[in-house]
C-alpha cells in the first residue's frame, strides 16, 4: 500500500484499515520545529481524530479536504498556495543566526523566536536590526510570498516607533518599500508582485530595536500566515506537506516504482527501484519479469536521506 500524505487525501478518497499516511507533528528537537511520521490507520485511527481535531497536524484546516482546481509547475495539484500546508510561511533558519549588533544581543532560539537584550548604541533617530530575511541577490534563505494577502505577528505587545518593531516589505522601483510594521497587534498586507517578479514577491523580514531603547529580554515570535487564517496562536515554521509531497515526487524520478514482486523491466547491477514503499538498490542482475526477491537481487538502502544530505551540503 503506497504512503499517503495528508495533503493527498480528499473527499473522494476511500481508507482502508492498514493505509499508511505521513504526516509532520510537532517535535522539538526538530530545527522546524516538526518531524514527518509514518501511520497507519488501524493503529492510529484515534491519533488522527483527536489531533486533527485540536489542528495539531500540519494543515491549515481541520479537515482533511482540498478542492482540486489547480495544477502547479510541479504537476501537483493544490486548490490554493501551501494549503493544507504549514500555517506559519516565515521560513527558518534565517538570515542571520545568534548575532551582537550596536550592543544588543540577539538570541535565535530552534523554533525561530527571537530574544532581544541590551541598550541600543545607535542614535536616537536610528535603530538596530536583526535580519530574518532582506531581499536582493546573494540574501541568505530568502523568503519569496505568492501574490495574495497575509498576517504578521509575533512583535511583543506594546511596541511603537521609539522603541521596537516587526518591518516588513519588498522592493518597488529600485527601493525598499514598506508593507507597513507590526508592533504587538498583527499587520494584514496584500503581496502584488515586486520589481523582480510578477506573482510573487522577495520579503524582507527585520527585527527592530530603536536607538537608545533598552531591550530587557524582548521575546519576538515572527509568523506569516494566510489573512484567510482566523487563529493568530504562532507555531513554528514547518515545511508544509505540500513540499514534503513534492520532495517525494522528485526522489520517485530517479528509480522505478514497482507494485509487485515481478520486475517491469530489466535491472542491471547499481540500479534502483521504489518497491514496497523504499528504496531498494539491485546487486544481482533481474531480467523484466523476474521475481524480487531481497537479500538475493535487491537491498534496501538509505539512498533517500543520502539525496537530502547531498543536497542540503
Amino acid at each position: 500500500m503506497a504512503t499517503k500524505s495528508i495533503s493527498q487525501l480528499d473527499s473522494a478518497v476511500s481508507l482502508a484499515l492498514g493505509d499508511l499516511f505521513e504526516i509532520a507533528e510537532p517535535d522539538a528537537q526538530s530545527q522546524t520545529g516538526y518531524a514527518s511520521k509514518k501511520i497507519s490507520l488501524s493503529q492510529e485511527a484515534a491519533f488522527i481524530q483527536e489531533n486533527v481535531e485540536s489542528q495539531n497536524l500540519n494543515t491549515t484546516s481541520k479537515t482533511l479536504v482540498g478542492a482540486i482546481n489547480e495544477v502547479d509547475s510541479e504537476g501537483v495539484k493544490w486548490s490554493e498556495y501551501n494549503v493544507l500546508g504549514a500555517k506559519n510561511l516565515n521560513s527558518f533558519p534565517y538570515n542571520e543566526s545568534t548575532t551582537t549588533k550596536q550592543n544588543v544581543l540577539f538570541t535565535v532560539y530552534n523554533d525561530g523566536s527571537i530574544n532581544a537584550n541590551g541598550q541600543s548604541s545607535a542614535s536616537s533617530e536610528s535603530r538596530t536590526g536583526f535580519n530574518c530575511h532582506l531581499r536582493g541577490i546573494g540574501s541568505k534563505n530568502p523568503l519569496f510570498l505568492k501574490n495574495g494577502t497575509y498576517i504578521l505577528s509575533g512583535c511583543p505587545s506594546g511596541g511603537t516607533n521609539s522603541t521596537y518593531y516587526l518591518a516588513i516589505g519588498r522592493t518597488v522601483n529600485g527601493a525598499f518599500t514598506e508593507y507597513g510594521r507590526d508592533y504587538g497587534e498583527g499587520l494584514q498586507f496584500t503581496v502584488n508582485g515586486d520589481d523582480n517578479n510578477q506573482d510573487k514577491a522577495q520579503i524582507q523580514l527585520i527585527f527592530y530595536i530603536s536607538g537608545q531603547y533598552t531591550a530587557d529580554n524582548l521575546l519576538a515570535k515572527p509568523m506569516i500566515r494566510l489573512a484567510s487564517i482566523t487563529d493568530n496562536k504562532w507555531m513554528p515554521y514547518a515545511e508544509s506537506n505540500r513540499n514534503l509531497t513534492i520532495g517525494k515526487l522528485e526522489a520517485s524520478e530517479i528509480a522505478t516504482v514497482e507494485n509487485t514482486d515481478n520486475a517491469s523491466q530489466a535491472y542491471t547491477i547499481g540500479d534502483y527501484m521504489i518497491w514496497k514503499g523504499g528504496f531498494y538498490k539491485v546487486i544481482s542482475a533481474i531480467s523484466s519479469g523476474g521475481a524480487i526477491t531481497e537479500g538475493t537481487n535487491v537491498t534496501q538502502t538509505t539512498i533517500g536521506a543520502e539525496l537530502k544530505a547531498a543536497l542540503n551540503a
